[in-house]
């Protein structure tokens, strides 16, 4: 059994209790003591028990005789184990010890039909009521194994997702469903397909759930037929359907059923619903009690979004989700009309290219709806468009708009900067639309007087002027999350930013691609510590062994947790100076890819890895070769390391080896290697010693 390295567990047992438990540890277990109050208090990082000896009963009797209520923090507390271990000879044991876990959560585990079959055997004694077993590989058997025990559990939440049930699970589920107190089921991407969906079907209406998720099963038009005969009859308030093969037969069927249903929120995005599913939906949904509706990418068109957009005003939707749907200019002239008398709050428009024209349609609308998020992004809105938004939002209830790819210019931006002031937006994505310095200094004079918190301005030219116009007013705004990503904003740029940093609450800063240079760097490094930046995203800044030096050393001053620092002319000294500043820093993610640290700079940051707080690790494309790997390897077991990334490195079959000897006593969920780089017997070792799908070969 294995607690996960990012939980914190803190016991306060007598040292009696700790000596017993201490004598079942295994060689890879870690606890660090300290003495409080003739108590110990310790942390585990991982606690491994080998549940096949007598020793896990040996332990709970123990505990159970001691009437310190603090010593039951040991069970309560805990809310994730893994079950790798778990063998049918050890159901008594395990039994024993849920009982007292009240587990929770087992997703990405290591679960197999094997160990997944004395999981079951446990479960009925257990009080647990939610279940996550997503992302194991418990297949057909294992998924009939844990049906024929959910009758006899209190489970009403249970999320079986990418586990390769196949139809026969699916079928095993249904069987025993009617039978337990399950409200909410999530089986998506378990390639249930028609056989699956329509065994489910049946079951439906002698259970109590409420909540269906079964997107990307394959279960096409026939399997939605299924499901149509048995909604009306069904407790279904919620249904996923997403990616599944659905064409305008199947959406059809669906639309027939559903002003019987209690449904109020369907997902039928990714589905081939075409126009005239739309159509058949449109006629059904002013009877339904649907409340959200999701039909992105579902290939509507302009004829289908004008049928659903006429049927609004008489319907309960509030959320309407269209994107990728080819809705052009008409579908949104449609949508206008129909908008002020519906109850639409968020409406989702990407990549339909409704164009200026559509956009200043929605915007003469838009004052007279009750829109509060509006998604015109991917739409090749030009500056008349935008000119045309910025009249209307002042009169809109509009809180979040995103308007990110789209070609609004200097003069759309300066023209929707005027509206801030008198709007009650907190999040505004101007990502990607050439407003330059001009657009840039604009929004800069209007966001003092603004209520934005998250603002995205990537790829916006707006060099050096633009940046600094904007450091200057950022210390009297409320932003916290800041993008200006590939902008060029230079050394000069960086250096009037670096200046802000200690006056602002941003928490979350993107500069990447910016060609700061190491003058750039160094100054941030010197406001860094002084500012409440917990993510930083530099890569590609040219930043020179100077500026990574600077980084690096100021870095235990400083609240970050997630560090960028992708092609950033990282050396073998540099990974070097770094090394030695993470066991003092914050850092949970760390970006290094593309740099040329080389072995020696992986071996460096090898040797403080144990003392470090990183969870994920990427290092693509360092050339830290074999000998590199191996001292990343031999780093694992004592690191927190959950996801580690060594794509093209030329690991080689060593490399490969060490890593493969390492990885059964780590906490890895998720390795990256390049097959070209290991090699078949590379490729084999890491093969055997994984337990699970956490290896990704490219």
């Amino acid at each position: 059994m294995s607690f996960p390295n990012d939980a914190d567990f803190f016991l306060d047992l007598p040292s009696e209790i700790i000596s017993h438990i201490n004598g079942f540890l295994d060689p890879t277990s870690r606890l660090t003591f300290c003495s409080t109050n003739q108590r110990h208090r310790f942390f585990l990082q991982k606690l491994t028990l080998q549940i096949d000896q007598s020793n896990v009963e040996e332990i709970l009797g123990t505990l159970q005789d001691n009437q310190d209520k603090k010593n039951q923090n040991f069970f309560s507390k805990v809310e994730a184990i893994s079950l790798h271990d778990f063998h049918g000879n050890n159901i008594p044991k395990t039994r024993q010890l849920l009982y007292r876990l009240k587990l929770k959560k087992l997703s990405c585990q290591c679960l197999n039909s094997k160990s997944i079959r004395a999981l079951a055997a446990a479960l009925p004694h257990t009080g647990i009521q939610q279940l996550d077993i997503s992302y194991n590989k418990i297949g057909s058997e294992g998924a009939a194994a844990l049906a024929a025990a959910l009758p006899h559990t209190g489970i009403r939440q249970l999320d079986i997702s990418y586990n390769k049930i196949g139809s026969e699970g699916a079928a095993a589920l249904a069987a025993t469903c009617p039978c337990t107190k399950i409200q909410k089921l999530k089986l998506t991407y378990n390639n249930i397909g028609s056989e699956g969906a329509a065994a489910l079907a049946a079951a439906l209406p002698h259970t109590g759930i409420w909540q269906l998720d079964i997107s990307c099963n394959k279960i096409g038009s026939e399997g939605a037929a299924a499901l149509a005969v048995a909604l009306p009859s069904s407790r279904i308030q919620e249904l996923q359907l997403s990616s599944n093969y659905i064409c305008s037969e199947g959406a059809a069927a669906l639309a027939a059923a559903l002003p019987s249903t209690k449904i109020q929120e369907l997902d039928l995005s990714r589905n081939n619903v075409d126009p005239e599913g739309a159509k058949a939906l449109a006629v059904a949904l002013p009877s339904s009690h649907i409340q959200q509706l999701q039909l992105s990418r579902s290939n509507i068109g302009s004829e289908g979004a004008a049928a659903l957009t006429a049927a609004l005003p008489h319907t309960k939707i509030q959320e309407l989700d269209l994107s990728l749907n080819n809705v052009v200019p008409e579908g949104a002239k449609a949508l206008a009309v129909a908008l002020p008398s519906s109850h639409i709050q968020e409406l989702q428009l990407s990549s339909n290219y409704i164009c200026s024209e559509g956009a200043a349609a929605l915007a003469a609308a838009l004052p007279t709806t009750k829109i509060q998020e509006l998604d015109l992004s991917h739409n090749n809105v030009d500056p008349e468009g935008a000119v045309a938004l910025a009249a209307a939002l002042p009169s809109t209830k509009i809180q979040a708009l995103d308007l990110s790819h789209n070609n609004v210019g200097p003069e759309g931006a300066a023209a929707l900067a005027a509206t801030l002031t008198s709007m009650k937006f907190q999040e505004l994505d101007f990502t990607s639309n050439d407003i330059g310095p001009e657009g840039a200094e604009a929004l800069a004079a209007a966001l003092p007087s603004s209520c934005i918190q998250e603002l995205q301005l990537s790829s916006n030219y707006i060099c050096s002027e633009g940046a600094v116009a904007l450091a200057a007013a950022l210390p009297s705004t409320n932003i916290q999350e800041l993008d200006l990503s590939r902008n060029n904003v230079g050394p000069e740029g960086a250096v009037a930013l670096a200046a802000a940093l200690p006056s602002i609450k941003i928490q979350e800063l993107n500069l990447s691609y910016n060609n700061v240079g190491p003058e750039g760097a160094k100054a941030l490094a010197v406001a860094l510590p002084s500012s409440h930046i917990q993510k930083l995203q530099f890569s590609t800044n040219n930043i020179c062994s100077e500026g990574a030096t600077a980084l690096a050393a100021a870095l235990p001053f400083t609240k970050i947790q997630e560090l960028d620092l992708f092609c950033s002319d990282f050396g073998p000294e540099d990974a070097v100076a770094l090394a030695v500043a993470l066991p003092s820093s914050h850092i949970r993610k760390l970006q290094l890819s593309s740099n040329d640290i080389c072995s020696e700079g992986a071996a460096a940051l090898a040797a403080t890895l144990p003392c470090t707080k990183i969870q994920k690790l990427k290092l693509t494309n360092n050339n830290i070769g074999s000998e590199g790997a191996a001292a990343l390897a031999a780093a694992l077991p004592r690191s927190k390391i959950q996801e580690l990334d060594l794509y093209c490195n030329n690991v080689g079959p060593e490399g490969a080896a060490a890593l493969a000897v390492a990885l059964p006593m780590s906490h890895i969920q998720k390795l990256v290697v390049s097959l070209g780089d290991i090699g078949p017997e590379g490729g084999a070792a890491l093969a055997a010693a994984s337990t699970n799908d956490e290896l990704s070969y490219w």
